[in-house]
């Protein structure tokens, strides 16, 4: 099972979910600042927030992550075919 962990780890499925959310949420909130007709400084801050959240959040993604060097694997177990 440690395996699939691994695995699931290693691919980045959910910081990548996650980011590929954030940055639709981006799009999103772009699109709506633009389709104000005249935006208010408190909305023009909002949507920097936004934006200038997303370095930060790049790079919690970057640095996450498991040192898998650093985790021992439990021995596979080995198949003797000689002992019938």
């Amino acid at each position: 099972m440690l395996h699939f962990w691994r695995a699931i780890d290693r691919a980045r499925i959910v910081a990548r979910a996650c980011l590929i959310f954030y940055v639709y949420q981006m799009w999103h909130t772009q699109q709506w600042f633009e389709a104000l007709k005249e935006p208010s400084p408190a909305q023009a801050a909002f949507t920097a927030t936004v934006w200038g959240a997303f370095p930060i959040l790049l790079n919690f993604y970057m640095q996450q992550g498991t040192d898998w060097s650093k985790v021992s694997m439990p021995a596979t177990p080995v198949k003797n075919d000689d002992a019938r």
